[in-house]
This record gives structure tokens, C-alpha cells and sequence, in this order.
């Protein structure tokens, strides 16, 4: 794919880097897609309907919705792609009158293709399949069903797709303005639902099942999103207004109705309420999950789009024994600066568009016509960023972007190319564009000298210091590098780094034998300022190191923390680092007979390797040598002892 290129001016140097575009006008068939739209962009795109291992599209259009079959190419180069093209083959078509804005996906019948639920009042449930469909579908009970609700219930106008109760099968969940939500259990193996007159499923039945099929709860949603916050297995639900997060887990107390009663203090994990987020935009894309921040566990992005509060938060995830309480602080907030643009926030997602494994946050600025950008980084956030018209978080292009010219009201991601790459989409007038994601031009290498470090007997290893050249020549900077001891840890083994205090790197330490080191500066110089990084280990065997960076960077060095066995003039070793005096025969005697090597000390019976430091007085040198130390400023002791012959 050819790159776009953005131009710095410099004094009188130029240079061009790949950047993300930053106007409709550089779109073309090289980085982007174009489909008709004339229904504000609502689109979905993080499913696979035909089971081929692409992902599809989901858009809204007049007459119902459109389903467009990944990868682009089968569509050649028509720009735009219509609806013409949806013949079965490459796409399908639902047609009703009077869409409900976001269609949602994803597998709730458990057959590993992902399913649809569209709404107009009507609930529209439409299963995957691998394969051609209609053109035009029409359901069934075998390809899919319909759920209604009574007049004026507008059933299923919030809906959403995910596995509530963990076994591994998303759940259909879908409310109504009869204030009730309900959570259908999926089913497993590629079931269907029961249905009656010709594909209809009767609702009411989840309310009588005594928690065997699913749940309802007595409140409502004009939005639902959902995403595992806690990291514990279960996906969780995040209503809006007011905005509230009930978690996930293995089944749900019900009351002698059939209905759950969450509540929301955080201690009995059951919810929490997120009270300053009330934003007065619904139905749109106000929530998204991903990875923000790198550490592998997700996290929410939520918007605060209403006339007083344009901020935007990221709900940083915790692990699954974290103690929540009713009101959580463990947040990014993005908020508006100084200069004319507003930088709100009318939909947002959290997919990753430059292909370095980490979620990067998108917003739809519809009073400014643009999408900006944030994206993720290993690299910790202050609390608060603050985005102003001359924002360097969003105008250069390792950190961030901002497109000009999207004027309807939602964004969504896909890899529509099929790169492993997410692309974002975004519409202005009657034209949805996917732009294509592409990896940020991240080039650095360690360069190691020797990958195999000999033994040292103070048992601390500066294994990079004077063993490396690093070099980090793309045009934008390495933001981590993760170092991580692969043998399985012994008792005492320690990975440590001080970074230099005039430096901008901080540790994250992960566990005893793992630490992530961070450039916070986003400097070149990074990676060679981490010639102190240290490995200090008491056992007497080999250890493996892992140094890796995403994609990047992924280099290996082997320590040989073997002792060897090394006795004084005139005994040999013998046994378990034993020094037998030469001629005697070794008879299996415990370590206080004859001593131990040099570096060990008799602790029992056996040799083991000494705690502290050894003096001359340790060496026991025979009367023509002596004993002198030899400095190294690399080590703990600084000074080694060592027999050598008199003058």
C-alpha cells in the first residue's frame, strides 16, 4: 500500500514521514474505502457474518441495513461501493422501514460465526453462516428471528451483544420503554432459538424460566456496551444515563419475579455508578473498550458529550482481585483547551489503527467536523490531558492525529483491508470512508555484541553495559521496552533498572523477574540509556533474558550463572565444589573435611554459593603466591580477590 506523507518544515530542512491523513481530500483508492451512505454513518464493524475470517460491515441505509463482506478487494476498485453490490455473494441486505440507529454483533448462538440484532421496534436476530446469503433476507427461524414487543414498547432500541455470565457464548441483551432490560442467554453449538408463526421468539419467556434462559432487570438504557472492565472472565454492561457498569459473573440472584436487582457499591460485585458522566446525546457510540494503556487489560473509553462537560474519560481496567468501590478514580480524562475547536466527543472508540497491539482512542468532534485521535502507549498518561488547537499530543504524528471534514455523527473500526491493521470510518454526506490503519514507523534495534554472558561470581549481571550499540532510526521513537527473565524464577533472582535522573524513564515493575521500562520522553536516546538494567541471581544455573518492544524489538541473551569450581594450589575439586587436596582419595566427605571452591562457603554439609563478598583472607594462597584484588566497578563488591604468583 502506498503511504501518505506529511511534510515538516524545519528551518531549511525537509524531510517527509508517514502520517495519518488529515483531510477527505487525500483519500483515495491506495488508503482508504468508499461506500454510498445516506443514513449519518451508523455503522458496525468488528464482526465476521460469512465465517471467511474477515471482517464485515454493518451500515444503516434508508431501507434498513446492509451488510458488506470483507476483505475490500472483492469489490475491485469501484468508488464508491454501493448497495447494488450487496447480491448475496458479497453482501446481504435487511429491509424495514425506520432503523434504530447502531447495529450490533456477535456469536449468540455459539456456532463461532458471528451473529446480528438489528431493531426497529422490532428485534431482528439474524445467525452467521458461512457461505452465500440472499440478497435480500427474510427470517425465518432457521437463519434467524424476529423478537416483538407490545405497541409503544420500542423493543430492542438499545441492544447489545456479550457473555454475561462467562461460558463462553455471547448473550442477546435488549431493552424497551417499558423500563426493563433483558439478558438472553446464548446458546452453544449452533442452536437455534425456539420460535413460533414463522421465526417469532416469545420474549416473556425469559421472564418465566427461573434464570435458565436469561434474566431481565426493571430499568433502561438508551445506549448498552459491554466489555470485561474487571478482567475477570466475565464481559460486563455499561448503561447510559445514568451511566452505570453491572458486572458480569457465573449467575445472577434473582428475585421470586425472575428479575436481578444490581446494585451499584462496587463491594459486592455487583456495579458501580460512574455519576459525572451524563451525556445528553444517546444511541450513539458514547462507550468503547480496548487495551488503552497497554497492560493487557482492558479498558473502557466513555464520553461525556453534553452542553456543559466535553470531556472524555478512560476507565483504566483492573485485574480481577482489584476492590472496587461505588465511585471510581482510576481515570485519563481528555479535556478541551484553549482555541475555537471544542474537541467533544459525539462517538468514540478505542480500536488499533497503527498496528502496535494497543487500543488508540478516536473521537468525533461533529461541532468541528473532526475526528481526532490519541493513541495508546505503554508510556503512563497524567490525569488529565488537555487538548488544545495547537495540541502537541495530537499534532505530531507518533502521538496522535486529527481529520478534518467527517460531518455526521459516528465513527466505528474494522479491518475492512484485511492488513491486520483497524481502519477507521468516518462519513461526510453521503459517503462512509474507511480509512486504512498503518504501523507507525517504529525502527530501533539493541544491537547486542554477545548474547551469551559468562559467569561472574558476585551473581549480578550488567549484561548490556558495554555489550550493546542500540540505534533507533524510524521516524518515531520506541515507547517500552519489556525485560523478562524466561526460566522459571528461583528463590532470590532480581531484574532491576535505575534509570539516570536527568532522564525521562520510569519502571513498572511486574513481578521479582519482569519490569517494563518506559520512555516517557519519547526520546531517541532511550534505548541507550538502559546499560545499567542488572540481573542479580543467587542459583547456580543458566538463566535466559527476554528484551522485547511490540514488534519491534525481540532479542534473547543467555547468562551462564554456572560457578565453576576453582580451588587453591596443590587440591583439585571433587564432589559438589569440594577442594580434595591433590593424592587423597575423595570419599564422598561432607564439605568440612577438605573445604570448599573458591566463591562457595560450607554452610551444612554441603558447598554453596556465598552471600557476600570474598576478602584475601578467604583465599588461603600458598607460600609462593599472593593475594591481590582486581577492581570492577560493574559489581556490588568492587573489589575480587585473586591468588597470583610472587615476584
Amino acid at each position: 500500500m502506498k503511504r501518505l506523507f506529511c511534510l515538516f518544515i524545519i528551518l531549511v530542512w525537509i524531510s517527509s514521514i508517514h502520517c495519518f491523513p488529515s483531510s477527505i481530500s487525500q483519500l483515495n483508492n491506495t488508503n482508504s474505502v468508499a461506500i454510498t451512505s445516506n443514513y449519518t454513518g451508523y455503522v458496525e464493524g468488528s464482526c465476521d457474518i460469512n465465517g471467511d475470517g474477515y471482517q464485515d460491515l454493518i451500515e444503516i441505509y434508508d431501507n434498513g441495513y446492509i451488510v458488506y463482506f470483507g476483505t475490500n478487494t472483492r469489490f475491485g476498485n469501484n468508488r464508491p461501493i454501493n448497495v447494488s453490490m450487496a447480491n448475496g455473494i458479497n453482501g446481504f441486505r435487511i429491509e424495514f422501514t425506520f432503523p434504530e440507529r447502531l447495529p450490533v454483533c456477535g456469536d449468540f448462538n455459539g456456532d463461532g460465526i458471528d451473529d446480528i440484532a438489528l431493531s426497529n421496534g422490532v428485534i431482528y436476530a439474524i445467525y452467521g453462516k458461512k457461505g452465500p446469503f440472499d440478497a435480500v433476507i427474510t427470517l425465518n427461524g432457521t437463519n434467524g428471528f424476529t423478537i416483538t414487543g407490545e405497541n409503544n414498547q420500542a423493543l430492542g432500541f438499545s441492544r447489545a451483544i456479550c457473555d454475561m455470565n462467562g461460558d463462553g457464548v455471547k448473550d442477546l441483551i435488549f431493552s424497551s420503554r417499558a423500563k426493563k432490560i433483558y439478558v438472553l442467554y446464548g446458546l452453544k453449538n449452533g442452536a437455534k432459538y425456539p420460535t413460533y408463526s414463522g421465526g417469532k421468539f416469545n420474549y416473556t419467556s425469559i421472564e418465566t424460566s427461573n434464570g435458565q434462559t436469561g434474566f431481565y432487570m426493571d430499568t433502561e438504557s438508551l445506549t448498552m456496551f459491554c466489555g470485561d472492565i474487571n478482567n475477570d472472565g466475565y464481559e460486563d454492561l455499561v448503561l447510559i444515563k445514568p451511566t452505570r457498569i453491572i458486572f458480569g459473573k457465573p449467575s445472577f440472584p434473582l428475585l421470586t419475579n425472575g428479575s436481578y436487582v444490581p446494585t451499584f457499591n462496587g463491594t459486592d460485585n455487583s456495579g458501580f455508578y460512574i455519576p459525572s458522566v451524563d451525556p445528553y446525546a444517546q444511541r450513539y457510540r458514547l462507550a468503547s473498550f480496548g487495551d488503552f494503556n497497554g497492560d493487557g487489560l482492558k479498558d473502557l473509553a466513555l464520553s461525556n458529550f453534553n452542553s456543559t462537560a466535553y470531556k472524555v474519560y478512560v476507565i483504566l481496567g483492573q485485574n480481577s482481585d482489584f476492590k472496587w468501590t461505588s465511585k471510581f478514580d482510576k481515570v485519563i480524562s481528555f479535556v478541551k483547551g484553549s482555541g475555537s475547536t471544542s474537541f467533544e466527543c459525539y462517538s468514540v472508540s478505542l480500536g488499533d489503527l497503527n498496528g502496535d497491539g494497543i487500543g488508540d482512542l478516536q473521537c468525533l468532534s461533529s461541532l468541528d467536523n473532526l475526528v481526532w485521535g490519541v493513541y495508546g502507549s505503554t508510556v503512563p498518561f497524567p490525569p488529565v490531558v488537555t487538548l488544545n488547537d495547537t495540541s502537541s499530543i495530537l499534532d505530531n504524528h507518533c502521538t496522535g492525529f486529527k481529520f478534518q471534514g467527517a460531518n455526521q455523527v459516528n465513527i466505528a473500526n474494522s479491518d475492512f483491508n484485511n492488513d491486520g491493521i483497524q481502519d477507521l470510518f468516518l462519513t461526510k454526506d453521503n459517503l462512509l470512508y474507511g480509512i486504512y490503519g498503518e504501523r507507525n514507523n517504529v525502527v530501533a534495534n539493541l544491537n547486542i555484541k554477545s548474547k551469551f554472558i559468562p559467569y561472574n561470581q558476585s551473581g549480578v549481571y550488567y549484561f548490556l553495559n558495554n555489550n550493546f550499540q542500540p540505534n533507533s532510526t524510524g521516524s518515531c521513537q520506541i515507547q517500552n521496552l519489556n525485560v523478562k527473565v524466561m526460566n522459571r524464577p528461583k528463590n532470590g533472582d532480581l531484574l532491576d533498572f535505575i534509570p539516570p535522573a536527568s532522564s525521562k524513564i520510569n519502571v513498572t515493575r511486574k513481578s521479582a523477574t519482569e519490569i517494563m521500562i518506559h520512555n516517557n520522553g519519547l526520546t531517541g536516546d532511550f534505548l541507550s540509556q538502559l546499560s545499567l538494567i542488572s540481573f542479580t541471581t543467587k542459583s547456580n544455573s543458566n538463566t535466559r533474558i527476554l528484551l522485547s518492544s511490540q514488534d519491534v524489538i525481540n532479542s534473547t541473551i543467555e547468562i551462564n550463572a554456572i560457578a565453576p569450581c576453582v580451588c587453591y594450589s596443590n587440591s583439585s575439586c571433587a564432589g559438589d565444589y569440594q577442594c580434595v587436596p591433590n593424592g587423597v582419595t575423595y570419599q564422598n566427605e561432607d564439605c568440612k573435611t577438605y573445604g570448599c571452591s573458591f566463591g562457595f562457603e560450607c554452610v551444612g554439609t554441603k558447598c554453596q554459593l556465598k552471600s557476600g563478598c570474598d576478602t584475601c583472607e578467604d583465599m588461603n594462597c600458598v607460600n609462593y603466591e599472593k593475594c591481590e584484588h582486581i577492581l570492577d566497578f560493574s559489581h556490588p563488591c568492587i573489589q575480587f580477590p585473586y591468588c597470583v604468583h610472587k615476584e
